[in-house]
């Protein structure tokens, strides 16, 4: 049974990541798009998540403000929407409010918001400033990190803490693991969640020289043929574990 669901409540975006799969990639289609998701539409969202719950007896369902920027509603519209779900849902099932953003309009006006109706945000950062900095800027090519490090700073805080979800990482190859993954936990995030650059088999992603192979999924592995290994690094004046992706030999071509 359905028990999530995503909405794109707003459709522009106030970065401009080159890894973007919505702006950045062939379908261009949001530029013929409304830019903010109407009250009206929401309020009919929410109902026919209302039906399905009460339908499915479902006693608990997630819903996740995503965008573009879900920020760019602003303070009063970001209330709205949230007031609206919170009448047509919370009736008949408990509702579980999320949000990912990359936190460059998190003010403490909107935190309280966010608090009032119990909505933990998940924030987008790649790493360090020259990891962030790879991808994540502004238009202008202006860096995007400071400011996301504020909309941190602010979930850290007491009054704020039962907004923080956690953060979102893409993952870049180029990037040391190393110092991303410490980067994030200074944040002091509840939970950290990695994830993979859209790719095709057109548009393979990027991988470090000398493991490029187009190889179809669950085919080749490693030189022995069993699953991946995992190698310790050293990196400064400590050790970490960091996985190393063996190399096998080309995998068959399957027959048509």
């Amino acid at each position: 049974m359905l028990r999530h669901y995503v909405l794109k409540v707003h459709s522009r975006c106030d970065l401009a990541c080159d890894h973007c799969y919505v702006y950045e990639h062939a379908d261009q289609s949001w530029r013929t798009r409304p830019r903010a998701m109407a009250v009206e539409t929401v309020r009919a969202a929410g109902k026919r998540i209302a039906e399905h719950a009460a339908d499915h007896r479902l006693g608990r369902v997630q819903v996740i403000l995503h965008g573009g920027e879900p920020l760019l509603l602003g303070r009063a519209r970001l209330d709205a929407v949230l007031t609206e779900l919170a009448a047509t849902i919370a009736p008949v099932a408990r509702l579980d409010l999320r949000m990912q953003s990359n936190g460059v309009l998190l003010t403490p006006a909107i935190c309280d918001v966010l608090v009032r109706h119990r909505v933990r945000v998940g924030i987008s950062l790649d790493g360090d400033r020259a990891a962030n900095d790879r991808h994540r800027l502004f238009a202008t090519g202006a860096s995007s990190h400071d400011r996301v490090l504020r909309a941190l700073a602010l979930l850290r805080r007491t009054e704020y803490r039962s907004a923080y979800a956690g953060i979102l990482c893409t993952v870049d190859v180029d990037n040391d693991p190393v110092r991303v993954y410490e980067a994030l936990v200074a944040q002091q995030p509840p939970r950290i969640d990695f994830l993979l650059p859209h790719a095709t088999w057109d548009s393979p992603p990027p991988r470090p020289a000398g493991t490029l192979r187009r190889t179809p999924p669950g085919w080749g592995g490693s030189t022995t043929g069993g699953p991946p290994t995992a190698g310790r690094c050293r990196s400064g004046s400590s050790t970490r574990w960091r996985p190393q992706w063996s190399v096998g030999p080309a995998a068959p071509r399957r027959s048509a």
